[in-house]
């Protein structure tokens, strides 16, 4: 399951950050040729401002992944 996303600035970082780190769920975060693990949010800094895509994996729930970009609040 994806998600194209975009963080603007330092509070979506933190926000998307801490919703993947609670969620329990394998997640990433694409950029180009480039997969990011979003609970690190070093790397999350240098997205911010790009064109990126949320990954979960194909068995999850589609309502709680909604409900995750929701509540990450970067949904482009």
């Amino acid at each position: 399951m994806i998600c194209p996303i975009i963080m603007k600035d330092a509070n979506d970082v933190q926000r998307v950050s801490n919703v993947a780190a609670q969620s329990g769920i394998d997640l990433s975060v694409s950029c180009g040729n480039t997969m990011i693990d979003p609970r690190s949010i070093i790397a999350l800094f240098t997205l911010i401002g790009k064109n990126a895509v949320l990954v979960g994996p194909d068995n999850i729930n589609p309502t709680y992944f909604k409900r995750l970009v929701k509540k990450m609040g970067v949904a482009a």
